[in-house]
């Protein structure tokens, strides 16, 4: 069985035998899969609402409280970003260049605030540049159903493919792959 993500598929970074088929092949490549990351940042008060929305080309970009609604002491801002924004902070180069420029963005919005009560910590998931993702998420419901199809056979029986993108149910994210793991392994035992 098949796991990794539709961005290492889409990689090439596997070689499959026998080889995938050009209908296949195709379906793989049709699958948006963009770039982007997942930063945390700490703050010693919590000077922002629930979630900002940000005006992106493509993709999407947002801070949002990652304690909204928990029993948390800590003040952590989420900035999800997704598709070219992803692109415009990668041409940084280093993570903390990525924080800085979150954070000065965070003080044109909010007056100084983000510099001011920023405490250094944070953690930046880049599944962009992640070997084993290469890629945010997919959305199956914006994908064509024959291509769907097409990604979910199996290579002469034998090998089967599973993940967010292969979820019939097109529940996306951990769900969806989880969801997709059970059916094909159903699969698997059954055929």
């Amino acid at each position: 069985m098949v796991t990794v993500s539709i961005g290492v598929l889409k990689s090439n970074a596997i070689r499959f035998l026998p080889d995938l088929s050009d209908k296949k092949k195709k379906a793989i490549n049709a699958v948006t899969f963009l770039p982007g990351f997942k930063l945390a940042m700490k703050f010693t008060e919590k000077f922002y609402p629930d979630a900002i929305n940000c005006k992106v080309k493509t993709g999407e970009k947002g801070y949002y409280d990652i304690a909204f609604r928990k029993q948390a002491q800590a003040n952590i801002l989420g900035l999800l970003v997704a598709g070219d924004s992803a692109k415009e902070y990668y041409n940084l180069e280093s993570e903390k260049a990525i924080v800085k420029a979150a954070i000065g963005e965070l003080d044109r919005i909010f007056d100084g605030k983000a510099s001011k009560t920023f405490t250094g910590e944070y953690v930046l998931e880049n599944w962009g540049h992640h070997k084993y993702t290469i890629g945010t998420w997919t959305q199956a419901f914006l994908q064509k159903e024959s291509h769907l199809k097409t990604l979910n056979r199996p290579l002469a029986k034998k090998v089967y493919f599973a993940g967010e993108i292969n979820d019939t149910y097109k529940q996306m994210g951990v769900p969806g792959a989880v969801l997709s793991g059970y059916h094909f392994i159903d699969r698997l035992l059954t055929e």
